[in-house]
């Protein structure tokens, strides 16, 4: 009996001296898995904020916008839709005694042209922190070199805004004729395989816009902090014919002044 359990000490003491990784192995191991995590590691950017702690995605035509307005959906969104950045058309703008008045100078606005309406009867645009993707010409065409990120792979970026305070999405509008409708939202791409952390994207009802600048807000209070841990979508925009007061072929309107705070 004594014989016999000595062997089985001393079998038990072999197996383990044949399986225990050595000093090198357990770095080399180490290793890899560190290189592994890196290649998982996703590109979560800490947002810029100014003295009031808002994050600024627009404002009187930001050289470097966080979110840039690439995204335009659905594919037949292109041919509606026309969108310029910089435009001077009565911007918004506060004066010393707290009255709005047209902006001159070097600010400026967003400015969105619908139309002629067609098919699908609907579009919309995606502020996305991008890649935009880049094009090139071939044989006189314009070819896409690599296409713009929706979040399908971790070619993309996101801000971390979970520490953010007051937990809403403010923006300005104002619309061309009074008869403008647009509906806003926050993370969109919480569908896609490396999108937005929000689960479910907050979005305001129909607003019908005046022709003087109005101020909005979007509460992003029902998300929870690990919702907001990666944004990559922190503005759309979408406009439908049928929500539009009056049926005409085109719909404009203008944005201006959009931060999250």
């Amino acid at each position: 009996m004594v014989r016999t359990v000595g062997t089985l000490v001393s079998c038990g003491l072999l197996f383990l001296s044949l399986t225990a990784p050595g000093p090198a192995t357990r770095d080399a191991k180490a290793a890899a898995s560190k290189q592994d995590k890196k290649a998982d590691a996703l590109d979560i950017r800490t947002p810029k904020l100014d003295a009031d702690g808002r994050f600024h995605l627009y404002t009187d035509g930001t050289a470097v916008l966080p979110y840039v307005p690439y995204g335009w959906m659905p594919e037949e969104g292109a041919a509606m839709l026309n969108v310029a950045v910089d435009c001077k058309t009565e911007p918004y703008r506060v004066d010393a005694a707290g009255a709005q008045s047209p902006a001159g100078g070097t600010e400026a606005c967003i400015e969105v042209k619908v139309g002629p309406w067609q098919y699908p009867n609907w579009c919309g645009i995606a502020f996305l922190s991008g890649p935009a993707g880049a094009y090139e010409k071939k044989d006189g065409k314009t070819v896409v070199k690599d296409p713009p990120w929706w979040g399908e792979d971790k070619r993309g970026w996101y801000y971390d805004l979970s520490g953010l305070k007051k937990k809403r999405l403010v923006f300005y509008a104002r619309g061309a004729t009074g008869k403008e409708r647009i509906q806003v939202k926050f993370g969109v791409l919480g569908d896609k395989p490396h999108g937005d952390s929000v689960r479910y994207a907050p979005e305001t009802p129909w607003l019908l816009l005046p022709t003087t600048w109005k101020r909005y807000e979007l509460s992003l209070a029902d998300l929870k902090p690990d919702e907001l841990r990666r944004v990559c979508n922190g503005f759309t925009v979408v406009i439908a014919r049928d929500q539009q007061e009056a049926d005409t072929k085109q719909t404009q309107f203008f944005l201006d002044n959009i931060y999250i705070e």
